[in-house]
């Protein structure tokens, strides 16, 4: 579906999978190995896609090696339908599956590596984070402690230097 969205239309419409009854006994939906793709854009027993999806379809079997087969190629059309061609167990499915893992129509690539992160500015950002919950703890003790600031600063600053000496944290002007 990864392909046929990017090379022959956008998938818009529902895509149908599995399902526990179908019209069809023997259905390839029954046992999840079918899906209709825009389905009730392409409805069973018509044919109203474009020549041009068509012929992007085609394109897309060919690649595809043969591991899907179309329901456009039944006698009654069924132009949103897309199965596996080959039964369980056919080591064509395996050797497919594996050509596709290791890069074939680039549909499964290795996880793209995530930007470089730009460390954040200031002063906190020399901390590690154990160093910066340790201090963060402290301003909230004092807070805790202290109350709010008084207007004009001097009651909270000398008593925010005693209580955090007294707490066993380093004053504002003493070494580490």
């Amino acid at each position: 579906m990864y392909w046929y969205d990017r090379n022959v239309e956008e998938i818009l419409s529902p895509v149908w999978g599995w399902s526990a009854t179908n019209d069809v006994a023997n259905s390839n939906h029954l046992a999840g190995t079918a899906v209709d793709v825009n389905a009730p854009k392409y409805p069973w027993g018509s044919r109203v896609m474009s020549a041009t999806l068509k012929g992007r379809v085609r394109a897309g079997l060919a690649l595809f090696e043969g591991s899907v087969f179309w329901g456009a190629d039944w006698s009654r059309a069924d132009e949103m339908h897309y199965q596996m061609a080959w039964r369980e167990g056919d080591p064509r499915n395996e050797a497919f599956a594996k050509k596709l893992l290791d890069g074939y129509l680039g549909i499964y690539k290795p996880a793209p590596t995530p930007p470089a992160t730009t460390p954040e500015k200031g002063p906190l950002m020399a901390l590690n984070d154990a160093e910066q919950r340790e201090l963060l703890d402290g301003v909230r003790y004092i807070r805790d402690q202290v109350g709010p600031a008084s207007t004009s600063g001097a009651r909270t600053a000398t008593s925010a230097t005693t209580t955090t000496a007294s707490a066993g944290h380093c004053a504002p002007d003493s070494p580490r």
